[in-house]
């Protein structure tokens, strides 16, 4: 799952990595975020029945893609994201699935981007 650039479209089973990579990023199941190329690890994997998310912060300068998995924050995040950007989930089981459970507008951001905490530019390997 990730998110790509506003002007990215994709088709069905169509893949992530098959588009303009400088244009999408992806949060993989072995916990690494996946831009340009680039493999950054440092986050924790996910499996079936996680909750998984991404809380975009579009007022902070720059604008911030945080992840979390099971309402944990993750250490590696990403910074200088596009103004406008298409969320995504890239299934390639047969009996894959996903489901939303919530989709908000958050008054404040829950990141906190404590010590520890790695930050990577969109756009750069």
């Amino acid at each position: 799952l990730g998110i790509a650039d506003e002007s990215i479209r994709f088709s069905e089973n169509e893949k992530p990595n098959e588009k303009e990579v400088e244009k999408i990023l992806s949060y993989n199941l072995n916990g690494e975020i996946i831009h340009i190329g680039d493999n950054i690890a440092g986050n924790k994997e996910f499996k079936a029945g996680d909750r998984i998310a991404l809380e975009i912060n579009m007022k902070s300068n720059p604008r911030t893609l945080t992840f979390f998995i099971n309402d944990r924050e993750q250490l590696n995040y990403i910074s200088r994201i596009p103004s406008s950007v298409r969320f995504y989930a890239h299934l390639s089981g047969k009996s894959s699935s996903f489901k939303i459970l919530i989709f908000e507008r958050l008054s404040e951001p829950s990141a906190d981007h404590e010590a520890g905490a790695h930050s990577f530019d969109w756009g750069k390997e």
